[in-house]
């Protein structure tokens, strides 16, 4: 057997390696989840701003029915 001949030093630091190793695969993907969790829950807050904001915006468009207004206040998204 291969691993029975080695020397315990070499086994140990087989040990430590794969469990820093292992810890450092669970750190990176805890940070990628939270990253990820925060960039969806950002771009739901920015985009549910912006809607609120174009809504408040177009009320005056549609109530006097105005498409002009409309055109320009619906032309400001385009970019």
């Amino acid at each position: 057997m291969l691993f029975k001949d080695t020397p315990i030093k070499q086994k140990l630091m087989l040990v430590n390696l794969l469990t820093s190793g292992a810890v450092m695969l669970i750190a990176c993907l805890c940070f990628f989840a939270y990253e990820l969790y925060t960039f969806r829950n950002s771009t739901i807050t920015k985009l549910t701003s912006l809607g609120e904001i174009t809504a408040a915006n177009s009320t005056a468009a549609l109530a006097f029915e105005d498409p002009q207004a409309a055109t320009e206040i619906l032309g400001a998204l385009q970019r």
